[in-house]
């Protein structure tokens, strides 16, 4: 079965609280976007609403660094073991940089948090390759980041099956995670495709019955 994670940029942000609780039962976990507003255009929370989101829930939390200085956040964000922490290759800090991958996911690492790494849509899929060692999670961007609810990428389902074959060749295995335009026809796309995890915005949050929409993923 594929996790489930809630993405709560698109979640009703007055009644966040309820929001989380509503869906809590029916999800693995949530998925939230830290933004700088210079990896990409857009600015949403800090560590301070990961750390009460944190308190809000017992369930997994899926944090993605949409940030240049993803360094920076790492220390101030209060996550439990199991928690997903994604830097991203494109940010200015770590593009083909693995001495500074290898540093920020053996900090991950170190308190029990999975470490991920994510590629943009025209990022080639073999980027991964000389990163693999390092993480435990790969995520394919299936949209261009920085807004919710932008278009599915239409190569995401062919990336998928070259990731797996690069997997294969490497003779490893890692998470897959699949973030961006997921909806129910996106999702019927990509759900054979090897896909541990996906994160969904508006697919879950646009509905006029979240728990119905939510509900029609898990079946």
């Amino acid at each position: 079965m594929i996790a489930l994670y809630p993405s709560l940029m698109a979640a009703d942000l007055l009644n966040l609280k309820s929001e989380i609780s509503a869906l809590e039962p029916l999800c693995s976990g949530f998925h939230l976007d830290i933004m700088d507003h210079s990896f990409v255009p857009n600015l949403t929370w800090g560590t301070d609403m990961v750390n009460a989101i944190r308190l809000a829930t017992k369930k997994p939390l899926w944090i993605d660094l949409l940030v240049d200085q993803p360094s920076f956040y790492i220390d101030q964000m209060h996550l439990n073991a199991g928690d997903i922490v994604t830097v991203h290759y494109e940010s200015k800090s770590i593009i083909n940089n693995r001495e500074v991958v290898a540093s920020i996911t053996s900090a991950l690492r170190a308190k029990g948090i999975i470490a991920s790494l994510a590629i943009n849509p025209k990022t080639p899929t073999k980027t991964f390759a000389p990163f693999l060692d390092l993480i435990d999670h790969a995520q394919l961007m299936s949209v261009d980041p920085g807004f919710s609810g932008r278009p599915f990428f239409a190569g995401t389902p062919s990336r998928l099956l070259e990731l797996q074959a690069l997997l294969k060749a490497k003779n490893k295995k890692l998470l897959i995670g699949v973030d961006g335009g997921i909806n129910e026809t996106t999702f019927l796309s990509i759900k054979n495709l090897g896909v541990n995890m996906v994160a969904i915005g508006s697919g879950i949050f646009a509905r006029p019955d979240k728990i119905k929409a939510l509900k029609w993923y898990r079946q």
